[in-house]
């Protein structure tokens, strides 16, 4: 089988980071720390402890000093006034005769020859966990006219004569139709009074994706039978469960039903099937709510179904949120201010400019392809999964080898690097063929901001949350000359460039993917959803017991506790060919990572033991392997960790509307 080649650019950020971490120890001295995974073993269960409280509300009300605040249907925030209509309803620049077609400036700003690789070398982990924690916090849902009492309301973005991908036959009047967002009743009717646009899910980091934002469908997903959730067994690894709507009419309904897979896999959240990668996290925790249940139920045999249950959850959840703001968040360059306690007074509200614009960056990142590896990270038998073709293709899981070569795969592969170019799937055959069903991702996204009436790029960049002032040439946008040139070619006046176009064009900031702007808009949003929420992992005084292995918990444990995977390496949200994490591992890999303090846990080191599988700890432990430069030196965590704090780089995944987006 053909081994797939990772990026250079992946090696290059490897070796230099390599050599700063080598650097710091000093010559002859001890020059590496590698910690063993929390793959196994009986983690967060302390001695004595009780089971935990149900962490969060289903449907998010009651749960902030503000009833409403993170709620079901609460309206998208704004951070700036919506753009200014006659009507309250009309597009943003609908006024405006001079504004380009969306069309058109996906061609000159979106179009892309040639993927580049990302150039600090972010895994493709990192789009797909982008995609999965929107998927907790952001439901945009549109009014396609399928629900009964309801009517279908339209954009169209036309497609010019000279396209060569969507009008190869020079068509003079081609469109292709967005359906609008829903919005909130009696919104939209006057310049006072303009259009607003519910979060059909909750705001909180809550879990809602994967038990559910309402009781009917978080009691649907459960067993009522020793804590579990619901899944489908497979000899390749338990699955997400399936619905018989012949016996169960009833049962939860999932989005895209014209292109949904056959068969109906169902999650917490809505849009769990898009694509495999998406459907193997979703199948991870489900997997990982189950081991916890099994586990806390053998430890406490008089424990109720109802007290494993929420046990279980709220270690999951608190699993989601550590992942999010320990790895993820940190590997875009996105640092919050440091952790300072609970805010009642502070809203989580999702805004427009996070969930219509910032966050669909991300879209940029998707590559064409999904990896399918086997443990020597070479290409299955079965071959990759091409992304056009993977849309809702959920047909032949266990036969293709399960979601262990999704997760080696994604691991593996250097994704694309964040910027304003999609890959031709996406901006040519999202969802099918021009005229089949195909659409371009790039035009959607612009036009959902002008549907959500979100201001233009200058306004937000002179705002007092980014305060970069005015940008009265394009210079002030990038110093770099082409995307100067496709700005100004497009756009007839920097002042109507809108918010999405411009931020995604904004030159970088030092050690990260994102510009400024974006930057700001990402730090608001998760800082507040963080600093808002009582249950938050830091805030839950029941976690207490258990905070310092939720500290230390990394994506690649729960990958390694739930699969058959071997070997991972143990920053999944950077491409590596080192494989430093092995399961089976039973011991700890390093002292807490607790955000209010340094940790006074002492730290037990063991010399020679680095990347060998086979190494037994002394009876009274230790919690790192310390490689002198004769046991054969290995990279670590911590090397990605220092890695991240030098070079970090961006990664996302845009909102998602129920029909139309991704």
């Amino acid at each position: 089988m053909q081994r797939p080649k990772l990026r250079l650019s992946a090696l290059v950020c490897s070796l230099f980071a390599g050599l700063l971490f080598v650097g710091s120890a000093g010559a002859g001295d001890t020059v590496g720390m590698t910690p063993a995974s929390q793959a196994e073993g009986s983690f967060y269960l302390s001695e004595g402890m009780g089971p935990l409280p149900s962490s969060h509300p289903y449907g998010g009300a009651e749960h902030a000093l503000n009833a409403t605040w993170g709620s079901v249907g609460e309206p998208l925030l704004r951070l700036l006034p919506r753009y200014s209509t006659p009507n309250g309803f009309e597009l943003a620049f609908k006024d405006v005769e001079s504004i380009p077609e969306v069309r058109e400036i996906s061609n000159v700003v979106c179009h892309e020859d040639e993927p580049i690789a990302d150039p600090m070398g972010l895994s493709a982990v990192n789009w797909v966990w982008g995609q999965f924690i929107t998927h907790d916090i952001d439901l945009t849902t549109t009014q396609n006219g399928r629900s009964p009492g309801t009517s279908a309301e339209s954009a169209y973005y036309h497609i010019p004569i000279d396209d060569p991908w969507m009008n190869p036959h020079g068509q003079e009047e081609f469109a292709l139709r967005m359906f609008r967002s829903v919005y909130i009743p009696d919104t939209g009717t006057s310049p006072d009074n303009p259009r607003e646009h519910p979060n059909n899910i909750t705001a909180w980091i809550d879990g809602g994706l994967i038990y559910g934002d309402n009781a009917e469908r978080a009691n649907w997903l459960r067993e009522f039978d020793g804590g579990r959730l619901k899944s489908t067994s497979s000899t390749t690894g338990d699955l997400l469960p399936i619905a018989d709507y012949a016996t169960e009419p009833n049962a939860p309904k999932m989005s895209f039903s014209g292109f949904n897979s056959q068969t109906p896999y169902i999650a917490g959240d809505i849009r769990a099937q898009e694509h495999i990668a998406l459907m193997a996290m979703h199948s991870l925790f489900v997997r990982e709510h189950n081991r916890l249940a099994a586990l806390l139920a053998e430890a406490n045999p008089s424990w109720t179904d109802e007290q494993l249950y929420h046990t279980a959850r709220a270690i999951v959840i608190a699993e989601v949120q550590v992942v999010t703001y320990e790895e993820y968040l940190p590997s875009l360059g996105v640092i919050l201010d440091s952790w300072s306690g609970h805010q009642p007074d502070l809203s989580p509200s999702v805004s427009n400019a996070f969930a219509t614009v910032a966050f669909r960056v991300g879209h940029s990142q998707i590559g064409d392809t999904i990896l399918r590896l086997d443990e020597n990270r070479e290409v299955i038998a079965q071959g990759n999964q091409n992304l056009f073709k993977g849309f809702f293709a959920l047909e032949n899981i266990e036969q293709d080898g399960g979601l262990d070569p999704v997760f080696r795969g994604l691991a593996y592969d250097v994704q694309p690097a964040a910027d304003s170019r999609y890959v031709n799937d996406l901006r040519n055959f999202m969802f099918g063929s021009p005229g089949l069903g195909g659409q371009d991702m790039c035009s959607i996204d612009i036009l959902r901001g002008r549907d959500h009436g979100v201001p233009p790029y200058v306004d937000y960049r002179n705002s007092s949350l980014i305060g970069l002032g005015p940008a009265n040439n394009w210079t002030d946008i990038t110093q770099n000359q082409t995307l100067v040139n496709q700005l100004s070619s497009v756009y007839l006046n920097i002042s109507h460039v809108d918010a999405y176009v411009g931020m995604m064009i904004e030159d970088r900031l030092p050690n990260s993917s994102f510009g400024p702007s974006m930057t700001a808009i990402w730090k608001d949003q998760f800082q507040r959803i963080r600093d808002a929420d009582p249950s938050f992992y830091l805030a839950n005084d029941a976690l207490a017991e258990i905070l310092d292995e939720l500290n230390r918990t990394r994506l690649s444990d729960i990958i390694l506790r739930n699969s058959d995977i071997q070997a991972i390496q143990c920053d999944v949200f950077f491409a590596s060919t080192t494989l430093d994490c092995l399961t089976p591992r039973t011991t700890p890999y390093g002292p807490s990572k607790n955000l209010t303090s340094e940790s006074s846990a002492e730290t037990k080191t063991c010399t020679g033991c680095c990347g060998d599988p086979d190494y037994e700890a002394p009876p009274d432990g230790c919690v790192a392997c310390a490689c002198g430069s004769e046991d054969g030196w290995l990279p670590s965590p911590a090397l990605y960790v220092s890695l991240a704090a030098v070079l970090i780089a961006a990664a996302s995944h845009s909102s998602s509307d129920e029909e139309d987006d991704c």
